[in-house]
């Protein structure tokens, strides 16, 4: 017959510690909570800040190839339109 851990008469025997100190208190904990989600706050705006250089030095990238490309495009232009001229 098996009993519920509420109904059964056995000891719990917790461990003995010597030395509290080891244990930080609750208030430690929030102050180490605390400064930890500060640090990750921070590391969080340093990613963002990261990622937005990326995504403007990107956007600046694309910009320079569209506007080599247009030159390219309008050097081919005025080329084929000097040839049209020279044959008329």
């Amino acid at each position: 017959m098996s009993s519920k851990p509420s109904q059964s008469n056995e000891v719990i025997h917790a461990p003995f510690v010597e030395n509290l100190e080891l244990f930080p208190d609750d208030s430690e904990l929030e102050e180490d909570l605390e400064q930890i989600q500060q640090e990750a706050d921070v590391h969080i705006v340093e990613v963002r800040v990261c990622n937005e250089k990326r995504w403007l030095e990107r956007e600046d990238q694309q910009w320079k190839e569209e506007e080599e490309l247009r030159g390219w495009v309008e050097e081919e232009e005025r080329n084929q339109k000097e040839e049209e001229d020279q044959k008329k």
